[in-house]
């Protein structure tokens, strides 16, 4: 592939000492060269900051965006703040621990450009190879089970921040509309939601990233099919995410209401009406057979349609 368009990387960092400079240097000895690192720190106060400097020195395709001006923003923001300052018309994401396999920005380019319609918001992903502190393989994050359509992203997300890259329509559509982080439960998922809204949201089934987990990882990975089947049928704990779940739903309803098409509107005010003081068990199957609503798997379907149906007034 001929390296016409400069691609944007961001990284938000904070307190990233232990694995930066190799998750740094992995990005810059990609196969595709026509990158630019934008990073931000987000209140660091170990020797990131010293990483970040001395990465800029020795790469002018590294930008500091904040440098001397060090604050806490959260997650969400920073990262909102990194897209900001990227002018590139394709952008990427990345975290401050893993490690980038040498082809993962040029496959991830190639995948975006194959079925891309530049004026519509387009997103694509990948799978990740997740591994240990030491890079020993355990297996991947997704394989077969992933959600892209509109009707999926409203209640699940496959697109980890990491793997995925925005067009420049989708970059100004998230840019030109308001993001609450409060109404939100990650920008990925933000961003996916959007995309399937307005455009299009692609996975490719290959894992270009070596995605690492220990004990300092804000988010983690968790491959084991028995500790994913515990966290799955933890009601409580559910039931707290789809209300974040739900609140974002809602949110996507209120900023994009009057721009979006009458099907997946007349879905979202059928959603919002599923915790309303009119909600009942009976309403609510409904609602879900009608939209045919569901996770990425049939556990997840099924442990979904339980809470909506007999435990969604905990969920208001």
């Amino acid at each position: 592939m001929s390296e016409t368009e400069t691609v944007a990387i961001d990284i938000s960092t904070y307190n990233g000492e232990k694995y930066l400079a190799d998750q740094i240097t992995s990005i810059l000895n990609q196969t595709y060269q026509n990158i630019h690192v934008y990073i931000r720190d987000d209140g660091s106060t170990d020797k990131t900051v010293d990483i970040i400097t001395a990465m800029v020195t020795n790469d002018e395709r590294v930008t500091f965006v904040n440098e001397g001006n060090i604050t806490n923003m959260g997650v969400i923001n920073s990262f909102v703040n990194l897209l900001q300052h990227s002018a590139e018309k394709y952008v990427m994401f990345c975290d401050q621990d893993d490690v980038w396999l040498e082809n993962k920005v040029v496959d991830t380019l190639d995948l975006m450009k194959k079925n891309e319609n530049p004026v519509k918001p387009r997103l694509v992903h990948t799978d990740l190879m997740v591994v240990d502190n030491e890079l020993n393989d355990q297996g991947l994050m997704y394989g077969n089970e992933y959600a892209n359509s509109f009707k999926d992203v409203l209640f699940s997300n496959s697109v980890t921040g990491c793997t995925m890259m925005l067009n420049e329509s989708l970059k100004n559509m998230i840019l030109d509309n308001p993001i609450d982080k409060d109404q939100i439960v990650m920008h990925d998922w933000w961003f996916a939601a959007i995309a399937a809204t307005f455009g299009s949201v692609e996975f490719g089934n290959f894992a270009p990233i070596l995605y690492r987990q220990h004990g300092d990882n804000t988010f983690g990975a968790d491959v084991s099919k028995l500790k994913k089947f515990k966290r799955l049928f933890n009601l409580d704990s559910e039931t707290e995410r789809f209300k974040l779940v739900l609140k974002q739903d809602s949110y996507l309803l209120d900023v994009f209401g009057d721009q979006m098409d009458t099907d997946k509107k007349s879905q979202l005010i059928a959603i919002s009406k599923m915790t309303s003081g009119s909600a009942s068990a009976f309403k609510n199957l409904k609602t879900l057979m009608n939209y045919k609503i569901r996770k990425s798997s049939l556990k997840g379907t099924v442990f979904m349609w339980f809470i909506l149906t007999f435990n969604f007034k905990k969920v208001r």
